[in-house]
């Protein structure tokens, strides 16, 4: 897959094609703003997640979350109204503040999107091929794929 460059408000950047894994004309929930909802709980110890109903789920450091829709991992993840927002305790500030975006596609795909962050996130796939993401391109991933963020495994389950 090719990119091209196009320039733009911070200078030139890599533009590449939308990947045949993402329906054109679906809209990312990600970047569209989301509707006027009460924040949705934290994963950091101090309150439970609710069971998802997009049946995907992440383990990070030892616990399970329930994914939500769309959402942000991270550090000290910034998630809109509506979002979920996965804060990650991570002394050795490996992750960024929001390191990853995530969401669930028209078809009930799980996408994840690099947000920028400091160290990267990679995908491990089930048959052990690993692709580095591009930040902000969406990539899709499914049960049993790992996640690398910083110094964390996070690990994509269903169901």
């Amino acid at each position: 897959m090719r990119a091209r460059w196009q320039a733009g408000q911070f200078g030139r950047i890599e533009v590449y094609p939308i990947p045949e894994s993402v329906v054109p004309g679906t809209p990312s929930s990600i970047v569209s703003a989301a509707p006027d909802l009460p924040t949705p709980p934290v994963h950091n110890g101090q309150r439970p997640v609710q069971a998802g109903a997009s049946g995907y789920r992440f383990i990070v450091d030892g616990q399970t979350v329930d994914v939500r829709g769309a959402g942000v991992i991270g550090r000290r993840p910034d998630a809109d109204a509506g979002k979920q927002a996965i804060a990650v305790a991570d002394p050795g500030r490996s992750l960024s503040r929001s390191h990853l975006g995530f969401e669930t596609d028209s078809r009930g795909r799980l996408l994840v999107v690099d947000l920028l962050s400091a160290n990267g996130s990679e995908i491990i796939d089930a048959g052990g091929g690993r692709t580095e993401c591009v930040p902000g391109r969406r990539y899709v991933v499914t049960d049993g794929d790992v996640l690398l963020l910083g110094d964390f495994d996070v690990v994509v389950g269903r169901g």
